[in-house]
């Protein structure tokens, strides 16, 4: 079966910026912020890094969740 990859947007603390969290049950990475690339990109950056993390192939399509999130699911 495959999972759905949950992405969040980490606010900035006092110690770290902004920063942008994908995860799945098994794995998780945290990228930095670009300030330079749209909304949309940023989520694929830590949907991508994370599928590069796990050696996972494949498209994949982005949705927006009701408490602000998001999540990545494969195409078939």
């Amino acid at each position: 079966m495959k999972q759905a990859i949950i992405v969040k947007i980490l606010s900035a603390t006092n110690n770290r910026g902004t920063r942008i969290k994908a995860s799945v049950k098994s794995a998780s990475v945290t990228i930095s912020f670009d300030y330079s690339a749209s909304h949309e990109q940023r989520i694929s950056k830590a949907v991508d890094a994370l599928m590069n993390k796990l050696e996972w192939k494949g498209e994949y399509i982005i949705g927006h969740l009701p408490n602000g999130d998001y999540a990545a699911v494969f195409k078939d």
